[in-house]
């Protein structure tokens, strides 16, 4: 999907004040928990203003429609998984080895992704609001180019596109095994370990001098 027109609604708009931000908040939690109960058929407008105990009128001030708050909701998601890459800048020691720089980086993502219980509901979503796709490349295209850039920095002599599509094939390795867990397995030390076996596997490659 790239190079096309973002067509998730995004929230109408951004409070500046506090209360505004804050009753923001409260509709998107509102939405997490109703997604939690009952999946993506409870997510109604009258279900989330009952839920945050505010008019339904409240919601449009910030969201156009279920479908921006599901989207406010999924970049959320996103946003922290996103957040240990954001935070590991230590890992970039020249005295830690690319083995372990990495193991701690998978580490850290896959235990952000797991604290989320809503990613079987959040996939199901998919089907329904197609557009949120672009979502997701927008967010695979930021970690790809974290990957294959800190593939360099760790000593990887290999070509910037072929570190490239390394890193392409590890993030569909991870989001194949969240496709596994979703569908037959929840997330366990078993899957994990298969997948870092799959990953170190490819990685080995691009350090192999």
């Amino acid at each position: 999907m790239a190079g096309k027109k973002n067509s998730a609604a995004p929230p109408r708009r951004l409070p500046k004040q506090k209360r505004g931000r804050e009753r923001m908040e409260l509709i998107m939690k509102s939405t997490r928990e109703l997604l939690a109960e009952g999946g993506i058929s409870a997510i109604t407008t009258p279900n989330i203003a009952a839920k945050a105990a505010i008019p339904v009128g409240s919601i449009y001030q910030y969201f156009p429609n279920k479908k921006a708050i599901v989207a406010a909701l999924y970049e959320d998601y996103l946003a922290k998984v996103r957040k240990p890459i954001e935070q590991l800048e230590e890992l970039n020691d020249p005295d830690i080895g690319w083995r372990a720089a990495f193991t701690t980086l998978f580490r850290s993502i896959i235990r952000q992704e797991s604290k989320d219980d809503l990613y079987v509901e959040l996939q199901k979503i998919f089907a329904l609001y197609p557009e949120l796709l672009e979502i997701e490349q927008a967010h695979s295209d930021l970690v790809i180019g974290f990957i294959a850039d800190f593939m360099k920095k760790k000593g990887s002599r290999w070509s910037k596109a072929r570190r490239q599509r390394l890193a392409r094939f590890i993030y569909s390795i991870n989001d194949g095994v969240w496709q596994y867990r979703s569908t037959w397995a929840a997330a366990n030390r078993e899957t994990t370990e298969w997948e870092f076996l799959a990953i170190f596997a490819a990685l080995e490659q691009a350090f192999d001098n």
